[in-house]
């Protein structure tokens, strides 16, 4: 497979509460939900895609739960914003990897306790995993594992941009394809789709 072609790992940030933009959260977490995707290179609302990470759920037993998920054609898997982190060499490294990120449990402390914390953790094992080489054997990335804060801060910029901008207010007209995601793309350090 070409480099071209190849899947591509982002960082996605979802509103809180389902569809709808809303910026507010009553759990521990910030105002979005974080979670990673694979998918293709293109920014369509509809490509496909598996998105990982982990839910708040309403057990307070259990109240996270780990989740992998085909995004395509469902408006509840599509991000407010993704972030393009790496180009995946080997999508079953990606899965088994994430497979193995803790998900936090009701022992953990609040801090730990949120979907940010276990993605956070899901980017540094997937950019620490080395094969024959010292190179990645699931991703194609310069970054490191100590590279999360700034990969956040660029996420978080991105996402402010785009709701200041009132990218997701349906009555507000812009220059952006609605049936596009957008997208910034780290090592590139520019915005690819609008």
């Amino acid at each position: 497979m070409s480099t071209r072609n190849k899947p591509r790992l982002y960082l996605a940030l979802y509103p809180r509460g389902a569809c709808t933009p809303h910026f507010t959260s009553s759990s521990n977490c910030s105002s979005y939900h974080f979670s990673l995707l694979v998918g293709p290179g293109s920014s369509l609302r509809s490509d496909p895609g598996k998105r990982y990470h982990v839910a708040h759920t309403d057990d307070i037993h259990h109240p996270f739960l780990y989740e992998e998920t085909d995004i395509q054609a469902s408006d509840e898997y599509v991000p407010l914003v993704r972030v393009t982190l790496a180009k995946v060499r080997n999508s079953e490294r990606v899965t088994a990897l994430l497979r193995t990120v803790e998900v936090p449990s009701t022992t953990s402390s609040a801090l730990e306790c949120t979907c940010l914390a276990w993605t956070a953790a899901a980017f540094r094992l997937l950019v620490a995993d080395k094969g024959s080489g010292n190179r990645s054997a699931c991703l194609s990335s310069y970054l490191k594992p100590a590279d999360w804060d700034h990969v956040e801060g660029r996420a978080r910029k991105y996402v402010k941009r785009k709701r200041d901008v009132r990218r997701w207010d349906s009555e507000q007209p812009g220059p952006w394809d609605r049936k596009a995601v957008s997208t910034w793309n780290y090592w590139e350090n520019r915005e690819t789709t609008v």
